[in-house]
């Protein structure tokens, strides 16, 4: 028989060029063919929303008459032999065609039961297909594998996915039971082993792992067995945008109405943007996920596994040195389709960074929820830092007990909600100590913070400061401090002065100029509260009277002011505070007695105070002292110069 066609005008179903039947009068008689041989065969098949059917065929189905199928399947004709040679089928997707040449040889060994072999050539190698059939129970054996297949053959399917490119080769081994009536595996197992083997899109790049001498295959391998699979893979490399291999497996329960299913993950992170990793990153994970055919409800959710450990985490950022011993983390996420929520929780219990004289550690803890849908990406985090402890090493400065609150409200846009809180109970800065501070903050955008308000324990007293505003990149920032009952003694101790006593209070506001490159003070001033004295005893000789020479009238005043601090009783005593250049003028104005009197007399001549050891009745009357002191400040805080350096090292 020769020059078949099977279609109808518009689609051509099936070509053949010869059919050539082997048969007996008697034979054919009693529907037993000895052989049957086809030659040419082009079958001719179109990928249609993602499923291979014959033109037309498929409509003709739908509309017409709906049959029960029956429960036996009976041949219409006994053969010993069917061999089809030559052959091809015709794949059309759009405009391109994939053709795979292919020829089958089956045998019929009784009435009931038959084998066959399938052999494809989609490239050199080919891809053999055997069945085992028997008839009598409805089953059969079926079994697939392939030394050598070329994944570019499959370009036409491929390229309809606009930026995806596959190449390699594949081996395939893998066997199945079936059932014949209805058509369904009962159960099935394969193996396939990518080498070499590229997958990318867009930005995302998979290939194999690296091994010690050459690149390991991915292996995928997958079991099912009465509704339930499980699976197997390993050495899969993503190269970008992120270096990481990954290996999984687990088991799935599947069904007409969903699939539901349990594994591990374990990543190797070998590399991330702007990251270089020291050693390389092991995540060990727990593996959950459902999805309902249904409705299109999914589910999924990865926990650290508890066993094996994680490794320490040490990864190089930008020069920063960063060390976490321990982390755990927890993600879940729900949806339907391309829509859902997501939760994650992190805790980095012992986080270290350093870098260059910067050193900082404590424990970070995160949880957050996240939406997602087709307008885009939103949700909020929260974040908590605790024990912490943040060291300067080149300026002596030391801050410890660090505890801070973040609440992002508006992911991915990094703002926080009003009032965010952080604590210290500790900071050194050079040689000025506070302790117990308190600021509540916001940032407001990507370089304006607002502190609210804040205040800490200074020289026994309290330091407030309310509502600033600081924008990154400016140049000075300007902040007004208010201090409360600060201790006389202490203040003056903490800028420089050395071994003061005494007793006594100071409050009032002190503006402060913070630039890139010095603090300045402007108009500070700090006075006792009405009504309320005090006692001062400083040796300030040295300190008051440095490159002044000596037997001048400028050296006279300070030798009495300076014999007046060494014991002095105060009514009222104001400190004023200015700067000049990077030092800090201090004028402190006193009224008051000294405690015993002082070896002074008055020159009539010079209208000037002069010393004399052998008076007997000295000065010992009510005086007013303005006393000026010059303290090296941005030098006693490790500030000169170094402001933009240290902002710079904590961003």
């Amino acid at each position: 028989i020769t020059d078949i066609d099977a279609g109808d005008a518009d689609s051509t179903i099936l070509s053949i060029s010869s059919i050539v039947l082997k048969y007996t009068p008697l034979s054919l008689i009693a529907k037993r063919i000895k052989g049957i041989v086809i030659y040419d065969l082009t079958v001719f098949l179109e990928l249609t929303d993602g499923r291979i059917s014959l033109p037309g065929f498929e409509d003709r189905i739908k509309t017409g008459k709906q049959e029960q199928q029956p429960t036996e399947i009976i041949l219409p004709a006994d053969f010993s032999e069917l061999q089809i040679k030559e052959s091809l089928l015709q794949i059309r997707v759009e405009r391109e065609q994939l053709t795979i040449p292919f020829q089958l040889s089956a045998r019929q060994h009784n009435k009931t039961s038959l084998t066959s072999l399938l052999q494809l050539y989609p490239g050199p190698e080919q891809v053999s297909l055997e069945t085992d059939i028997d008839l009598a129970s409805n089953r059969g054996n079926l079994s697939v594998f392939s030394h050598n297949l070329p994944l570019e053959r499959f370009a036409p399917f491929i390229g309809k996915i606009p930026g995806l490119e596959l190449t390699g080769r594949a081996i395939l081994d893998g066997i199945s039971e079936i059932k014949l009536q209805p058509l369904g595996a009962v159960s099935a197992s394969i193996a396939i082993a990518l080498q070499p083997f590229t997958f990318s899109y867009n930005a995302i790049k998979v290939q194999p792992a690296a091994g010690i001498e050459k690149d390991l295959p991915i292996r995928l391998e997958v079991d099912f067995t009465d509704g339930m699979i499980s699976y197997r893979t390993d050495n899969i490399a993503l190269t970008e945008p992120v270096a990481v291999v990954l290996a999984t497996d687990g088991s799935a329960e599947l069904s007409e109405k969903h699939i539901i299913g349990t594994g591990n993950l374990q990543l190797t992170v070998q590399q991330l943007p702007s990251l270089k990793i020291k050693d390389r990153l092991h995540l060990f994970a727990d593996v959950s996920y459902g999805y309902s055919t249904a409705d299109g409800r999914w589910n999924f959710s990865l926990t650290k596994s508890p066993s094996p450990p994680m490794e320490m985490v040490r990864v190089l950022f930008q020069s920063t040195n960063i060390t976490v011993d321990e982390p755990s983390y927890a993600i879940s996420a729900k949806g339907v389709d391309g829509s859902g929520d997501l939760s994650f929780s992190a805790l980095l219990p012992t986080l270290s960074i350093i870098r260059n004289d910067l050193l900082g550690t404590g424990t970070i803890k995160l949880a957050g929820d996240l939406h997602f849908d087709a307008d885009g990406l939103l949700g909020e985090m929260q974040a908590d830092f605790r024990d912490g402890r943040l060291e300067i090493t080149e300026n002596n400065y030391v801050i410890s007990d660090i505890a801070m609150s973040a609440h992002l409200p508006a992911l991915p846009r990094v703002r926080t909600a009003a009032g965010q809180e952080l604590r210290f109970s500790r900071a050194a800065f050079g040689e000025f100590v506070v302790t117990d501070g308190m600021m509540h903050w916001q940032l407001e955008s990507d370089d304006t913070l607002i502190i609210e308000d804040s205040g800490f324990k200074w020289a026994n007293g309290r330091i407030r400061v309310d509502d600033v505003r600081l924008t990154l990149g400016k140049d000075e920032q300007f902040i007004k401090v208010a201090c409360e009952r600060l201790d006389l003694i202490e203040v003056l101790r903490q800028f420089g002065m050395k071994n003061p006593e005494g007793t006594g209070t100071i409050s009032g506001n002190v503006p402060v100029h913070i630039g890139k490159r010095t603090i300045k003070f402007e108009n500070g001033i700090l006075s006792s509260s009405q009504g309320e004295g005090g006692k001062i005893k400083i040796g300030a000789l040295e300190l008051l009277s440095a490159g002044i020479p000596k037997n001048t009238p400028q050296f006279a005043q300070v030798d009495f002011a300076a014999e007046a601090l060494k014991n002095f009783n105060y009514d009222w005593v104001k400190l004023f505070l200015n700067s000049e250049g990077e030092d800090l003028v201090m004028q402190l104005q006193m009224y008051g007695k000294p405690v015993q009197s002082l070896p002074f007399k008055y020159d009539s001549t010079t209208g000037l105070l002069m010393r004399d050891d052998k008076v007997k009745q000295g000065i010992y009357q009510p005086i007013r002292l303005d006393v000026n002191f010059r303290f090296p400040l941005n030098r006693l805080l490790g500030y000169s110069g170094r402001i933009q350096d240290i902002l710079d090292k904590i961003k």
